[in-house]
């Protein structure tokens, strides 16, 4: 099964969008991002969140196999990745990616159903920056990206 391509709005739909995502710079919108997420629910859902956010360049996956082999071609620059893949399989993902990353190594955020993760340390000793909780609110996210509204 291939990852699931997100497309952003089209142009039509874009003017709906809230003016401080339409004013967003057009520079933040190259960034390729890859979810990684055994929920395909909340990968679709994550995936749209950020076409709304007009970023179009967004890849979802949902096993540790398909994360690896999508990341070799794709080279993500943001990765999402869900704590709970079986077998510390986000930590496998981190690490390789760790080994792969040439001149530069993505932005690793992790995702958990649980904010006192016992994972997240052994997360961000391999890197992990943010521990996000799901479902991912709206406002989070913008942090995470740096989207602030108020200047958007």
């Amino acid at each position: 099964m291939l990852p699931s391509k997100i497309r952003p709005a089209h142009v039509e739909q874009r003017s709906r969008l809230p003016s401080s995502i339409r004013r967003l710079p057009a520079a933040l919108f190259s960034t390729r991002i890859l979810v990684v997420d055994q929920d395909r629910q909340l990968g679709v859902s994550l995936g749209f969140m950020l076409a709304t956010r007009r970023f179009d360049d967004v890849r979802a996956v949902r096993s540790v196999k398909r994360a690896l082999a999508v990341a070799e071609q794709f080279r993500p620059e943001l990765v999402f990745l869900d704590l709970e893949l079986p077998d510390d399989g986000c930590l496998a993902v981190a690490r390789q990616l760790a080994r792969d990353a040439r001149n530069h190594r993505p932005r690793l955020i992790a995702l958990t159903k649980h904010a006192d993760d016992p994972m997240y340390e052994q997360a961000r000793a391999v890197g992990f920056e943010r521990l996000l909780v799901k479902p991912v609110s709206h406002d989070e996210l913008d942090r995470i990206l740096g989207i602030n509204k108020a200047t958007a």
